[in-house]
């Protein structure tokens, strides 16, 4: 009887410990170590690496690059179209220069 109450008590604990030893949620992007060079990444790697920035937006950063010379600060981004705040937020610690 103690040995099924155990078992019991250890199968609803489970999903509990799982839980606990979860790390923080930290992007594919940063736990492979890749990065974002807004002055050197093309489009399509933008876009599947930035969080919330698909093809369209993407598109617009490089040509953003092109027609105004090499990004200075990453928060020039904010001059892009439809990269905002939040993107930026969400994405600052995989941006490099």
């Amino acid at each position: 009887m103690k040995n099924l109450i155990f078992a019991l008590c250890l199968s609803l604990s489970l999903p509990f410990l799982a839980q606990a030893e979860t790390p923080s949620t930290v992007s594919t992007a940063e736990t492979l170590n890749t990065f974002i060079n807004i002055n050197l990444d093309d489009a399509e790697k933008m876009a599947e690496i930035l969080v919330g920035v698909g093809p369209a937006i993407a598109e617009r950063i490089v040509a953003y690059r092109t027609e105004n010379g090499p990004f200075s600060t990453i928060e020039e981004l904010l001059n892009v179209k439809g990269f905002g705040v939040k993107k930026m937020e969400a994405n600052l610690n995989l941006l490099k220069i």
